[in-house]
């Protein structure tokens, strides 16, 4: 597939209801929207866009929200991707099989294809009231399979990468992306509390910066019971600088920056960390290394009972 060297992405910003309906057909039209204000050829969707941030609770109600790819939700986006002849990645809370169930984001081509499917693969717990944060995601989902954790996805634009939510604070996985050939890493978030918020764009910054990549960097905004989502989704080049954003933390925004993909040569070639460290030798260490890591502080994968 002939790459080509520039694409506009575009970050779908956007509030969540308790109400799956209502949350998808805004998001078909906001990539409506983003396609013809800024001829989009990728758009992004938020971490499991389609329901509320639902793991703030401890509650088996909510198994119910989780889908199958292709499913409903997924099938809905797709019909959009080719309507508009463009990448969608779609988040979802996912249901496998009875008991087993991920947190994850499908990437449709632009004829309506699903391409694959990247699941997170770390799974926080964190009780932290006075920043802000309350997670218990390990009532809901696995973590992903080790074998397949970070597949990396051949578009006319290069290679794309997936990294969801908390999963970009552990710099192995972009290590691990990158030396599977990432140009591109999409990031959707969930993401609350204010010790997180700001850190939120100086961490991406320099993810992108020593990887060399770029990062575009969805969040979702808004009031969602007892957490308050801070938006500031944002696009970041491979020499760390940002293009686009943080957007607003308080109102919906469709964030959109144009990729020039010869500017990750010439950051590699300016300042050589790709050059210094990806030797094969050392290429097949930072696979060993980032799998291993996941594997040793990884707990046996269990199925989820709803």
């Amino acid at each position: 597939m002939k790459k080509q060297s520039k694409a506009i992405f575009s970050l779908i910003q956007m509030s969540m209801k308790d109400d799956k309906e209502a949350n998808v057909s805004k998001a078909e039209k906001m990539i409506d929207r983003a396609v013809k204000e800024s001829h989009s050829d990728i758009v992004g969707l938020p971490e499991f866009f389609n329901t509320i941030y639902f793991p703030q609770y401890v509650d088996r109600k909510y198994f119910r929200e989780a889908e199958t790819i292709p499913g409903p939700t997924v099938n809905r986006i797709a019909r959009k991707a080719k309507e508009h002849g463009i990448y969608v990645f779609a988040g979802i809370y996912e249901k496998v099989q009875a008991g087993l169930f991920y947190d994850s984001s499908a990437l449709i081509g632009p004829d309506g294809k699903i391409m694959g499917v990247t699941r997170k693969n770390e799974v926080p717990n964190v009780m932290y009231k006075e920043g802000g944060l309350w997670t218990n995601e390990e009532f809901y989902y696995s973590m992903s399979n080790l074998e397949n954790a970070y597949p990396v996805f051949e578009t006319r634009f290069g290679k794309i990468g997936q990294i969801i939510c908390w999963n970009r604070h552990f710099p192995e996985n972009w290590r691990l992306l990158t030396v599977k050939g990432a140009d591109i890493i999409f990031v959707p978030v969930a993401s609350m509390g204010k010790f997180l918020s700001e850190m939120f764009s100086l961490e991406m910054r320099a993810m992108s910066y020593v990887h060399q990549c770029f990062a575009t960097v969805v969040n979702r905004v808004g009031v969602e019971g007892r957490q308050r989502m801070y938006g500031g989704s944002h696009i970041v080049n491979p020499k760390g600088k940002l293009l686009v954003g943080p957007a607003s933390d308080s109102k919906e925004e469709i964030v959109t920056a144009e990729l020039n993909l010869d500017e990750i040569e010439t950051a590699r070639e300016e300042i050589p960390f790709t050059k210094s460290y990806y030797t094969s030798t050392l290429r097949t260490h930072a696979l060993h290394d980032a799998t291993m890591r996941m594997s040793l502080t990884a707990p046996p994968q269990q199925s989820v009972s709803p």
